[in-house]
């Protein structure tokens, strides 16, 4: 008895001068919501900007777990639990920030408004839209021209709950204009199963679903929470971003998932979401 008590005793004492640097010290928990091709529960790797952290957090040994949450709900657990240190994908705002350390950017957002092909919409400035039905995603931050016009109600917006019912929406012509990212729209009109099937039954050359112009390119990043630990992993993954090449990361993702990626032929202009 004597001789395992011994035992007991000598493992508990080296147990306490163990680093701590331990498996469970090395994880990193996030929150994210399924926005393909950047982050989803059913993507490889949970998606091209979820790599990206990934492999910035694997330089300084530590892996990342994410779980994925529609994304009111997603923004609501990453405020209220400290089990999770941040949520991503995430576009700034001012607002945001009195509650995230904000990270260096992961990735870039590029919101175009789309249209059905058999209904062009034209258009210079924001404004040109008023009366025009713009079908946007609940929760996600546009620009702060499309969000201020939105909310003086010069724009008529449609929130819905993701972009895939928006962009069904498109396609059956109850909407003329549809707020989405350019690799969100390519991804979907692949992926999405009704707009396949759309897809199928149109003897058109041109796809069904076009971009107008890019609203607005901003940034994407993780929102750190704003705690002693949340100050400390930003600054630690700062250091593994900086070890590795994310473009690199991100252009490899996409062409693995065959995503076409060449953007000279978009217009630039004024916007985002």
């Amino acid at each position: 008895m004597k001789f395992f008590l011994i035992i007991i005793l000598s493992l508990t004492t080296l147990a306490a001068h163990l680093p701590a640097s331990s498996a469970a010290a090395k994880v990193v928990r996030m929150i994210s919501s399924d926005w393909p091709p950047y982050s989803g529960s059913d993507l490889p790797e949970q998606g091209a900007t979820i790599k990206v952290v990934r492999a910035a957090f694997a330089k300084m040994g530590y892996h990342l777990i994410v779980e994925h949450h529609p994304w009111e709900r997603a923004i609501s657990i990453s405020r209220h639990n400290p089990e999770y240190i941040g949520i991503l994908p995430i576009a700034y705002s001012k607002k945001r920030e009195k509650t995230c350390i904000f990270s260096q950017p992961v990735g870039a957002n590029m919101p175009t408004l789309a249209y059905h092909r058999d209904d062009p919409v034209e258009w210079d400035k924001l404004t040109d839209l008023k009366g025009i039905p713009i079908g946007t995603v609940r929760g996600y931050l546009n620009s702060v021209e499309f969000d201020r016009l939105a909310a003086e109600n010069i724009l008529t917006v449609r929130p819905v709950a993701t972009d895939n019912i928006n962009l069904r929406k498109l396609a059956a012509h109850r909407l003329r204009l549809a707020v989405v990212d350019l690799h969100v729209l390519h991804y979907l009109l692949e992926t999405d199963p009704d707009l396949v099937e759309e897809r199928k039954k149109d003897k058109k050359a041109l796809p069904l679903l076009i971009p107008s112009k890019i609203i607005e390119k901003s940034d994407l990043f993780i929102c750190f929470s704003r705690s002693r630990k949340g100050k400390r992993m930003n600054a630690l993954f700062s250091k593994g971003l900086s070890k590795i090449d994310p473009e690199k990361i991100f252009s490899r993702y996409m062409n693995d998932l065959k995503i076409a990626r060449d953007q000279d032929h978009l217009i630039s202009g004024p916007g985002k979401p």
